[in-house]
């Protein structure tokens, strides 16, 4: 088999692959973090929403014939970044592949499945942190329930309702939790225990409880901050929509390596997904970001009016630093 075959195997097989898992994610997340395949082009994709006007309902003068001003409809420019990735170079030598009685098809199957697994953990990895980036920074979009170092405080349903009661009346809207591993095992709620499976990719759980709350669980490193000995565990409440990824087509490439005691294949791979959180802006001129970069809080600005426009809340658990 050629390496332009094997090559292409790898991409098409991973690229499906990426497009179900998508599928699947998207549902069982209540549509929290929407991901879909789009060609796009540029460094930015605008997308224009409108604006909720303010005081559109007012009291009025029966007996009076003043003149009133219009107020116009405004709108809210959401700008989605795009975030280049790539899958490192990995080397499957001929030989290895006799011996262990494989053939190229079946290896380019492997290499597809595994590089599927971390795209999709990299895509929930971005998100999340860009995510908690944006809603942290606000103070009417994150309720901090830490204590100090001595007397940590456990997460508890009762904690993620006072971070719904940021949304007001809205409260309803927020329709899933994020969390890491740690964070989900440390609920003493036996509705979180008998929680049913929705998802699962590699360590990536969705689950739904009994009154229909969904958790997305992912050891997500964004999620949990020990910063001068803090022990921080961030739980992030979204909305429908709270963040849109738009995907592309996995590219990998094989060549031969020559010159070494053995003869070689080495691949190598390339992606990029184009990001936009719901009420928010990265800062623009800030192209092809780092980890980073979509961390910075002072690259995110929110654009919507009020709260219960936005992606969502933050609640924080744990213990501060001192």
């Amino acid at each position: 088999m050629s390496l332009y075959v094997f090559q292409d195997q790898v991409s098409t097989a991973a690229t499906e692959l990426i497009a179900q898992e998508v599928d699947k994610f998207n549902a069982a997340s209540g549509g929290a973090l929407v991901m879909g395949s789009e060609e796009h082009i540029g460094d930015y994709i605008e997308q224009t929403s409108w604006q909720l006007i303010g005081q559109l309902a007012q009291r009025r003068n029966a007996y009076g014939d003043g003149d009133v001003s219009p107020t116009e409809m405004g709108q809210l420019l959401d700008r989605m970044v795009k975030v280049d990735g790539k899958i490192k170079p990995i080397t499957i030598t001929p030989t290895m592949l006799r011996r262990l009685g494989k053939n190229v098809a079946e290896a380019a199957a492997v290499v597809a499945a595994q590089a599927a697994q971390a795209i999709m953990q990299d895509y929930l990895n971005a998100s999340v942190a860009a995510l908690k980036t944006a809603i942290g920074k606000q103070s009417d979009s994150s309720k901090d329930l830490s204590g100090p170092k001595a007397t940590p405080v456990k997460p508890t349903l009762a904690g993620l309702n006072q971070g719904s009661r940021l949304f007001g009346d809205a409260y309803s809207n927020i329709v899933t939790w994020i969390m890491d591993g740690a964070t989900f095992h440390d609920f003493g709620d036996d509705a979180l225990k008998n929680a049913n499976n929705l998802y699962q990719i590699g360590n990536v759980n969705v689950m739904q409880d009994n009154l229909g709350r969904r958790f997305i669980v992912s050891d997500v490193p964004a999620l949990y901050d020990t910063t001068g000995g803090a022990a921080l565990q961030s739980v992030l409440g979204l909305t429908v929509g709270a963040l849109a990824l738009k995907t592309s087509p996995l590219i990998m490439k094989a060549q031969d390596v020559l010159g070494k005691e053995n003869l070689k294949v080495i691949m190598q791979g390339e992606y990029d997904f184009t990001m936009g959180i719901k009420g928010y802006q990265f800062k623009d001129g800030v192209k092809s970001p780092t980890d980073a970069q979509l961390t910075t809080a002072a690259n995110w600005t929110r654009i919507a009016t009020s709260v219960k426009d936005t992606a969502g809340v933050q609640v924080i658990f744990g213990n501060k630093a001192a």
